[in-house]
């Protein structure tokens, strides 16, 4: 309130003396006393204070410039605008602070430059998207009236402007959410941001603006009190007044070159002291480095002859080769086999060349591609069977190497030959009485039929039925031990299109008497004409295992089922074979095809290993759910023929 009625008196001596401003001149055409106006709002530059005083650091220069030219300067302080307006009229003769530019030099006459100011963008400190002069567009900004600022912001097509009276006002609707940014004099907005303790909610942001020099400035052909400003900048400069002012505002010389120097050597001295720490540092490090280093060059030298101890204790015959398959490591037994003792071996030129095959060691070197558990038969050592892994290296970019693993299966496979035919002998053993049956009674009949030939030779009628069953009879006997040879010797299985339900249905015919001796519930719903690409004899041996392991499942549960159904998916069948026996715990699930385990006393622990196997073979897929106490389902998924004409009856393949 003080500073508003301070101003108002100010105004209104002004009104009323006006005339009492004009310049003054003796009859000798000098200057006496100059009427300059100045901002009462720029601080540090011109402001009036709390207490009403007129002060600042352009304030201090005039007065210091009308000792030294001895004459009067009447300094008046105003908005900018109103100092503008008047000067712009002829009722003052100068404005003591005004930034020199192009445009206004036509209009104005500008003393020498006693100060270089710049103008800021001003923001809150939250904001995320005013980064420079370009972000202002379509913006709410304020700048002071007739400010500098307002061509240089019409040039850039920023024209939402807001223009107030001075920064502080345009620093409070900032604060306030009015504007979302102003652009004013640097110093000036940094003055009122600290004074209103307002450092963390404003920020400047981008470049300096407007950097240009502050002059005191008249109408354009007033040479005279320019000249009068010329030489009292010139004298007070001369004298080191204008730098006592500077340092009073400022803080620091203006034109002070020793300080500038001593700035520069503590610099220096700062920057040696941080290469001198930085070389400490360094030494040390390099310390620690080589200390780490041969640290970790023991513990790589224990861990090299680790690997290379493991490596030597596989049974596998283990080579590396490159992309020219030149030997570049290989364990003890690999060793053992190679006579040359030449840095470089050649693997084409050792006795593994009789093992692998050469075009697979090239697809994996040159493809990169990867050959799993192939099981060939050398001559080597007795013509003994070695099944061998080769996996791509990466040697240099795009090169590959290839790390070879080979192992003598001899021994593994005789024996797994063996377990394979002690686990068909056992099955066979089970169906010794399915064997005998079926075989027992086609014999029955044809006996029956030779029995009564001598008495009913001469009827017709025993000759037609004679003509008609022993010859069906025999067919079936003949099938049968066909069926049951296929599944004792299985050929090597050849691919064809079958009929599924007619394959279950022989299987079935084997099963049928262990069944009802069990008094198990046998049902199958396979569409009649469902064909599948499969070997014959291959399908015969999965659905004997699982059915097997079906029955066995059910011998000591209350009406115990046995089930074989199938469901259509998309291009793919899924064959189901499921029980309700006790089923088996979550964690047996990923182990029941592992060879060799078994949960049956008696068990050898091939038949689901196997039935897998096979179940690939012909492409396809095994899975098994199960529940304790519930049952458990085998779910077999192979690819249909495209030649299925699918029924909607006579599913059964299961005679009641």
């Amino acid at each position: 309130m003080k500073k508003s009625y301070t101003i108002l008196i100010l105004v209104l001596i002004i009104l009323l003396f006006n005339n009492f401003y004009a310049t003054a001149i003796d009859v000798e055409g000098t200057y006496k006393t100059i009427a300059i106006a100045g901002d009462d709002a720029l601080p540090p530059f011109e402001y009036i204070d709390e207490k009403g005083i007129y002060k600042g650091f352009n304030v201090d220069i005039m007065r210091a410039i009308s000792i030294e030219e001895g004459i009067e300067i009447e300094i008046i302080p105003m908005t900018w605008y109103q100092a503008m307006d008047k000067l712009n009229k002829g009722e003052i003769d100068a404005i003591q602070g005004m930034k020199y530019s192009k445009t206004r030099d036509i209009n104005y006459d500008f003393s020498n430059p006693y100060i270089q100011t710049s103008h800021s963008i001003f923001v809150k400190n939250d904001n995320k998207y005013i980064h420079e002069i370009n972000d202002l567009q379509d913006k709410r900004v304020a700048i002071q009236k007739n400010d500098i600022s307002k061509y240089l912001l019409a040039s850039r097509d920023i024209n939402n402007l807001i223009e107030v009276d001075n920064q502080e006002v345009a620093l409070i609707k900032l604060i306030n959410n009015e504007i979302d940014a102003y652009v004013g004099n640097k110093l000036t907005g940094v003055y009122h941001i600290q004074k209103k303790g307002f450092e963390e909610k404003v920020k400047t942001v981008g470049d300096d603006l407007l950097l240009e020099n502050y002059c005191v400035a008249a109408l354009e052909g007033n040479e005279e009190i320019i000249k009068i400003f010329n030489d009292g900048i010139e004298k007070i400069i001369a004298n080191g007044t204008y730098d006592k002012i500077y340092k009073k505002w400022f803080g620091q010389y203006f034109y002070d070159d020793s300080k500038v120097l001593k700035n520069i050597l503590m610099a220096l001295a700062a920057l040696l002291l941080l290469v001198i720490l930085i070389t400490i540092f360094t030494v040390k490090w390099n310390r620690e480095l080589r200390k780490k280093v041969e640290e970790r060059t023991v513990e790589l030298r224990t861990e090299n002859i680790l690997k290379e101890k493991i490596l030597d204790s596989i049974f596998s015959y283990i080579i590396v080769v490159d992309k020219n398959k030149q030997i570049l490591l290989m364990n003890d037994k690999a060793e053992g086999l190679i006579d040359s003792k030449k840095d470089k071996v050649h693997v084409d030129k050792t006795v593994f060349s009789k093992i692998i095959d050469k075009d697979d060691l090239r697809e994996v070197i040159q493809k990169g591609k990867e050959i799993k558990h192939k099981e060939v038969v050398s001559s080597v050592d007795n013509f003994s069977t070695y099944q061998y892994n080769l996996s791509p290296i990466s040697i240099d970019n795009d090169n590959f190497g290839a790390v070879i693993s080979i192992k003598d299966i001899t021994e593994e496979k005789i024996l797994r030959e063996s377990l394979i035919a002690k686990d068909k002998l056992k099955t066979l053993g089970r169906l010794a009485a399915t064997v005998a049956h079926e075989i027992k009674n086609p014999l029955t009949a044809i006996k029956t039929y030779v029995q009564l030939i001598p008495a009913k030779l001469n009827s017709e009628r025993f000759r037609e039925k004679l003509l008609e069953d022993v010859p069906r009879e025999i067919e079936r006997l003949d099938k049968f031990i066909n069926d049951l040879l296929n599944y004792s010797r299985p050929r090597k299985g050849k691919k064809e299109e079958i009929n599924l339900q007619d394959v279950i249905k022989g299987t079935l015919r084997f099963l049928n008497r262990e069944a009802k001796k069990n008094e198990i519930e046998m049902s199958c719903n396979i569409d009649r004409n469902l064909r599948i690409l499969a070997s014959r004899d291959q399908m015969k041996q999965i659905l004997m295992n699982l059915l097997l392991n079906a029955i066995d499942a059910v011998k000591e549960v209350k009406n115990p089922r046995v089930r074989v159904y199938s469901v259509m998916n998309g291009q793919y069948i899924n064959l189901i074979v499921e029980d309700n026996g006790n089923g088996f715990d979550e964690d047996l699930k990923d182990r029941i095809f592992e060879p060799y385990y078994t949960t049956k006393s008696d068990g050898v622990g091939l038949g689901l290993a196997i039935t897998q196997q096979l179940i690939k073979k012909n492409n396809g897929e095994v899975s098994v759910e199960s529940r304790k106490g519930i049952g458990t389902k085998f779910i077999i998924t192979l690819g249909h023929s495209k030649n299925n004409t699918l029924s909607k009856g006579d599913t059964a393949c299961i005679n009641s």
